[in-house]
């Protein structure tokens, strides 16, 4: 097995908190540093920032940027004019509704190990969620030509069987 949920003995741990908050204060208080990989000029930027959560980690407004920013037109046209999504590991299923108000033909299946509250009102006609394993997602592919994850693999307990189904 490959991922990282092994747990930490009170040391670990305390190193742990303590490396990654001195990390996110160096990140924040350095942004057009921690940024640049996006190549966005100061202004697109600074609205792009505008679109991310204030108190989200600095890889998770990273994460939530390079999704806005992808060129979603082009993505569609190559998929064949409609995106059919599924994201494994969907939590509260975020990504489902930022992902609807950015593409215009697209249907999406959140899935993961628990059940949300929040399934209950961000479902729609094109919005759907589904618990699920990790481990049995390949009856769920055929229909669907666009397959991520975002910051759950790391949590699979079989990671290596998720990606001989993919």
């Amino acid at each position: 097995m490959l991922n990282g949920d092994h747990k930490l003995n009170i040391l670990e741990k305390s190193i742990w908190l303590l490396v990654n908050f001195i990390k996110n204060i160096t990140l924040f208080s350095k942004p057009k540093d921690y940024w640049k990989i996006l190549n966005l000029d100061k202004k697109t930027l600074n609205n792009q920032l505008k679109k991310t959560h204030p108190s989200s980690s600095p890889s998770r407004r990273l994460c939530d940027m390079f999704w806005n920013t992808l060129p979603w037109n082009e993505i569609q046209n190559l998929l064949g004019n409609k995106i059919s999504a599924v994201e494994i590991g969907c939590g509260k299923g975020g990504y489902g509704i930022r992902l609807n108000e950015l593409i215009v033909n697209f249907d999406y299946l959140g899935c993961d190990i628990l059940k949300r509250e929040e399934w209950n009102y961000r479902s729609s006609k094109n919005i759907s969620f589904k618990v699920l394993d990790s481990t049995n997602v390949s009856n769920i592919l055929k229909d669907k030509n666009f397959i991520f994850t975002q910051s759950a693999v790391e949590h699979f307990q079989f990671d290596e069987l998720f990606f001989s189904d993919i």
